[in-house]
């Protein structure tokens, strides 16, 4: 499975996500306290996936938009994926 911001470079940090390396398990978070989206999220951080099958999806892209407040207590997870077979 492939994960549609596994190659947000922007969230790669640490030894295990190196800015060398061409996807990670990481990207945005989409609950957090801080700007009171979630102000009851604990632990903070990414908890929202869109997982895609790798044979069908090679190039794959994701984004946690803004929280709407009122809306939900999640940040909007977006993805995007081009059909490669």
């Amino acid at each position: 499975m492939r994960e549609v911001d596994e190659n947000d470079k922007s969230e790669f940090t640490g030894s295990e996500c190196p800015q060398s390396g061409d996807v990670c398990r990481s990207g945005e978070a989409t609950v957090e306290r801080a700007s009171g989206c979630s102000p009851n999220a604990s632990p903070e951080g990414k908890i929202d996936y869109i997982f895609l099958g790798y044979y069908w999806f090679q190039t794959v892209r994701g984004d946690a938009a803004a929280c709407t407040p009122g809306m939900s207590d999640h940040h909007l997870l977006r993805g995007a994926a081009a059909w490669e077979h």
